[in-house]
């Protein structure tokens, strides 16, 4: 690696070329910067590696002003409530809740016995921040207490590599059980008599592979696998129905599944399928005890159109050989409405729904199929149902947000449709909702198709063509990118900043065929409709070419190196974070984590020229050339299993040599975390404020 002088924090480091020609379909591509790929990850030994990762970050921070990180810092944690508790819900008699404390990094979780209808005397379940201690790195994947509400199965990750151990707590003594399951998926399931909990298992390429059952009290070598799933682009995952009476066993990718259920009551029966997989059915189950008077199975099909379907059966049906055929539909599809699943209540199913871009919630009434919608009053918002897990409730918990209004957490009577509010999100350093607006715009894509946009801003702010705007996109595996609210997003705002989120194809936001619009063939459409975007922005008069930051994360990050590539002119800056860059080598080679998982989303490289042909076009990495290219700010984790740290590297590095433009170009890698980055609530906006420092920097605020 050279460094370009004896200062190598004064100028950016240089990678070392040494080009290396891939072949396949009779065409041949020279990598020069495959040597940052560490021959033995996912552990990251090679010393040269990691001096450069090292370098580039020394370089940012000589490059981004400490004084700006600190105040940003110091503003963004004015926001989050240092003592803060979260609102109860009632389980078995018990209720359960979470609590951040003053200058802790990670919650502490909490129970209470119902004292005539309101906590008693508190309990720790489990101190996140105790678990943490001596780690640079948390996660907590779940938390379960056993039926008999004397013990709690969780999971952790320690290092961001997404695989998770499972432990066993003795809530009575507070003593971890000897059980201990390493290399899990991190989600668990007990057995209603509380002897067993099942578990999935990762394979070398940290896919959820097996499903195994694992007695307390025996050597975990000697688990009983339930499921073994062969085929490489299948993802195992486990739950449970609402009622708890069944584990629920699924392999699906994003076009087709199959879903297994074994009766909790009886731990050590064998999986009953539910219907054998075929291309196209995607299908999902859950179990109402009392519908309409008897046990059924809720069964979500696109059996009969893209959108869903809501079936039911009894579960005696199951392994009838014309099981299909007696499915009795419930809820019929729909061509605007998007289905995607219910909430469960004795009386009452309350259907999660997106319409028109936005979700909604339907309370329906079982006794006669009465349906009403929660109401929602501002026009840009996000909706999701919250912890809902006692089926006699008589309402339903729901959290609600928008771009100005703080996450709110409501319970809505199911018969009435009356709202109570259980709690605003507290914002000690002050937050004013009414000096901001929030609106709603529509891009025209080449093809005439009208993409949504969700806009905020000062209400104080004349817009125009100085003012900086902080674009965010995302366009992958269908995933709706609500307009939530954050509390770190005003110190864009209040800085002269318009904030906007553009929900382009290959999203989740207008159903399936929105999902389906951007993906594989269509892919090349997530970039375009983030172009019409940002010129519907221009036209708006919100900004002006050259003033648009252009953020995404993950594939979004592959949609902001893809766009810039496009017309790097149109935009002022780009933030990628963890991106998905070199996606060209990484669906080439089925030993990395997850690849044969994505061949749905992308297609097979290796074994279509077609698709070749097709992500060679877009892969941001291969088409970095000689252009003008705006800043760029790009982050990595160094045990990141979804997207690899050497895909922002090379990028970076291949930057820095192409590039006509002498912007800034700053790569920042977390070495101590993975694809979430930080997991501290502090750490984390300390990335924020690194992001936000990067684009006061390159965008600054619009001259008075």
């Amino acid at each position: 690696m050279g460094a370009g002088d004896d200062t190598p924090q004064a100028t950016p480091p240089v990678a070392k070329r040494v080009p290396r020609t891939h072949e396949a379909h009779g065409r041949a591509r020279v990598d020069p910067y495959d040597w940052l790929r560490d021959p033995a990850y996912p552990e990251v030994r090679d010393p040269e590696i990691r001096a450069y990762l090292e370098a580039e970050n020394a370089y940012l921070e000589r490059q981004l002003d400490a004084a700006l990180r600190d105040e940003l810092r110091a503003e963004l944690e004015g926001r989050v409530a240092q003592n803060d508790d979260g609102v109860p819900y009632r389980k078995r008699g018990y209720w359960y809740w979470h609590r951040w404390e003053e200058g802790k990094q990670y919650p502490v979780h909490l129970r209470a016995r119902d004292a005539g209808g309101k906590p008693g005397a508190e309990a720790v379940l489990l101190d996140e921040s105790a678990r943490a201690e001596g780690k640079d790195y948390l996660s907590v994947g779940a938390l379960a207490v056993s039926p008999d509400d004397g013990r709690l199965a969780f999971s952790e990750d320690a290092d961001g590599s997404e695989r998770y151990v499972l432990r066993v707590l003795d809530l009575a003594g507070a003593a971890l059980l000897p059980d201990e399951v390493p290399n899990t998926s991190g989600s668990v399931v007990w057995s209603q008599d509380g002897t067993h909990v099942f578990y999935a298992r990762l394979d070398p390429q940290l896919r959820p592979q097996a499903i195994l059952r694992h007695r307390l009290g025996t050597d975990v070598a000697d688990d009983a696998v339930l499921y073994e799933e062969t085929d490489a682009r299948m993802w195992l995952g486990l739950s449970k129905t609402s009622d708890e009476r069944y584990l629920v066993v699924s392999s699906r990718d994003k076009e087709s599944a199959e879903v297994w259920l074994l009766d909790l009551r009886s731990p050590e029966s064998a999986l009953q399928r539910v219907l054998a997989r075929r291309e196209g059915h995607l299908y999902d189950v859950d179990h109402h005890p009392r519908f309409r008077g008897e046990p059924r199975l809720l069964i979500r099909t696109n059996d009969r159109h893209r959108n869903y379907r809501l079936t039911t059966v009894s579960p005696e049906q199951l392994g009838a050989g014309d099981f299909e055929a007696r499915w009795e539909e419930h809820l019929a599809p729909r061509d605007d409405v998007m289905f995607h699943g219910s909430v469960v209540f004795d009386g009452h199913l309350v259907h999660v729904e997106r319409e028109a871009g936005l979700p909604q919630l339907t309370i329906e009434r079982l006794a006669d199929g009465a349906r009403r919608r929660v109401e929602v009053r501002e026009p840009v918002y996000d909706l999701a149902p919250g912890a809902n897990v006692d089926l006699t409730s008589t309402t339903l918990r729901v959290r609600y947000e928008s771009l100005t209004t703080p996450r709110t957490v409501i319970d809505v009577d199911l018969e009435s449709g009356a709202q109570t509010v259980r709690k605003v999100q507290r914002i000690p350093s002050g937050y004013d909702a009414s000096l901001y607006e929030a609106r709603r715009l529509f891009a025209t894509a080449e093809d005439g198709t009208r993409v949504p946009i969700s806009v905020v801003k000062r209400k104080d702010l004349d817009a125009g063509p100085e003012t900086p705007l902080y674009l965010y996109a995302y366009g992958a595996y269908g995933i709706s990118i609500d307009a939530s609210f954050s509390t770190s997003r005003p110190s864009l705002l209040d800085r002269g900043f318009v904030c906007a989120i553009a929900h382009v194809r290959g999203g989740g936001e207008l159903g399936r065929a929105w999902y389906d619009g951007g993906k594989l063939a269509h892919k090349e459409n997530t970039f375009t409709d983030t172009l019409a975007c940002a010129r519907r922005l221009v036209d708006e008069g919100l900004t002006a070419p050259g003033r648009i930051a252009l953020v995404g994360g993950s594939a979004g990050g592959m949609l902001v190196g893809a766009t810039v590539n496009l017309e790097p002119e149109l935009f002022g800056a780009g933030v990628a974070a963890v991106p998905f860059v070199d996606c060209l080598n990484t669906m080439m080679d089925a030993s990395l984590p997850l690849t044969p998982t994505e061949y749905t989303e992308w297609g097979n490289p290796e074994t279509d020229p077609e698709v070749y042909a097709r992500i060679a076009g877009y892969s941001p990495y291969d088409n970095v050339g000689p252009k003008p290219y705006p800043p760029m700010l790009v982050t990595a984790g160094i045990s990141d299993p979804r997207v690899t740290y050497w895909e922002p590297a090379k990028y970076v590095a291949k930057m820095r040599h192409e590039r006509t433009s002498d912007g800034l170009l700053l790569l920042y890698t977390n070495m101590g975390a993975g694809h979430g980055g930080a997991s501290g609530r502090f750490d984390r906006l300390a990335e924020v404020a690194l992001q936000y420092a990067f684009l006061l920097k390159v965008l600054g605020a619009p001259e008075a």
